[in-house]
């Protein structure tokens, strides 16, 4: 691209070209992912332990997330000794993705531009009865940001120390995601609008470029209000 259209955009490209070509299935990656070897075979076993009948419904088969520099891992609480659980929504980073699905619910939204693409696919894919499912051994290296650890009172912490811009397109598209699933999802919402609230008071307190980063929150949450979306024009 001669310019930078943001990440949803660039992976519609990618889809169309799949589709275009006939592939059934799509695998999404960012920039600074590294799967390991025998990953895609670890996505494709947890899909085949699926039972024939549930099969026809699974949308995307998404891996469990390891940051190098923190050394955590994310992923479902009901990956316990399982090959793979429904979740609910997942990053994009190392997803299959059945291609027919996009021609059912659509192409992931151009206008969010960059954050809250993923989820907001996740959450439609619900609402026309698909399924996301997590590999519980299918394990991805991914840096979510700039992590840090802290440690405040004997509670240790993550803080992902996102620029201003960033805090822009995540607030932003997450008052877009809240006002069109809250009918749908609402205790995914409910969770996510916690997380909004704990990532905001770690910037108070932990981040740099405070009083920017709020202020791009702020600005965010409007434009989400008064669906404003598209790259951020300053």
């Amino acid at each position: 691209n001669k310019a930078n259209l943001g990440i949803a955009a660039a992976l519609n490209i990618g889809v169309r070209y799949a589709l275009e070509f006939g592939y059934q299935w799509i695998a999404t990656f960012d920039q600074d992912s590294y799967a390991p070897q025998q990953f895609i075979n670890s996505l494709w076993d947890a899909y085949q332990s699926c039972q024939d009948r549930d099969k026809d419904n699974i949308a995307i088969i998404t891996p469990v997330y390891y940051d190098p520099p923190t050394q955590t891992i994310t992923k479902s609480r009901k990956c316990n000794g399982t090959l793979w659980v429904e979740i609910i929504a997942n990053m994009t980073s190392g997803n299959l993705v059945r291609g027919d699905v996009f021609i059912t619910v659509g192409l992931f939204r151009d206008e969010f531009f960059i954050d809250y693409v993923d989820y907001e696919f996740c959450l439609r894919l619900r609402q026309n009865h698909y399924k996301v499912i997590q590999a519980c051994h299918a394990t991805l290296h991914h840096n979510r940001g700039k992590m840090h650890r802290h440690h405040c009172f004997g509670i240790t912490t993550l803080t992902d120390n996102q620029i201003p811009l960033r805090r822009y397109y995540i607030s932003r598209n997450r008052i877009v995601v809240y006002r069109n699933f809250w009918k749908s999802d609402f205790l995914f919402l409910l969770k996510d609008c916690r997380e909004f609230l704990k990532e905001t008071v770690k910037i108070i307190v932990f981040e740099k470029q405070k009083v920017e980063k709020l202020k791009m929150i702020a600005l965010g949450i409007w434009h989400g209000i008064t669906g404003k979306l598209g790259p951020y024009v300053g």
